[in-house]
């Protein structure tokens, strides 16, 4: 009770808890009953009814869920490769060209540029050439 002799806050909370307690009594009735006819009764008659529809859409749903848990299960090999406390990296992963630079580049040196960002992903066995390609036949 307030100084001045109102009842207010214990108005609120007595009608909170009322409120409360029907929306969690309708809740219950909505979740032991309705709910529950729902799910035995119209969506399993409407799955048997239609088998073929039924697995259509299931099925994705199936494998989504499968490559979900085989993801979680699996180890993850992209932090050893791809700069992780295990890699062995000699440059930098700030290694980048913009569309400029690689435009005014010289053949030999687009070919470079596109063997260091190979090397700088972990394709060590990517090189240069810098000699034009020939035919194995005419050699």
């Amino acid at each position: 009770m307030y100084d001045d002799g109102s009842f207010e806050r214990w108005l609120k909370f007595g009608l909170g808890g009322l409120f409360a307690l029907a929306a969690a009594k309708m809740f219950w009735h909505w979740l032991t009953q309705d709910v529950w006819h729902w799910l035995t009764v119209d969506v399993w008659g409407w799955i048997t009814e239609h088998p073929w529809w039924s697995a259509l859409i299931a099925a994705p749903i199936t494998l989504f869920v499968l490559a979900f848990l085989v993801g979680l299960f699996l180890p993850d090999d992209a932090d050893r490769v791809y700069g992780g406390a295990e890699a062995e990296q000699e440059e930098p992963l700030g290694l980048t060209y913009s569309l400029d630079q690689l435009a005014a580049m010289s053949p030999a040196g687009f070919e470079q540029a596109c063997a260091d960002l190979l090397a700088r992903d972990g394709f060590l066995r990517a090189g240069a050439s810098a000699e034009p390609a020939t035919s194995a036949l005419t050699s």
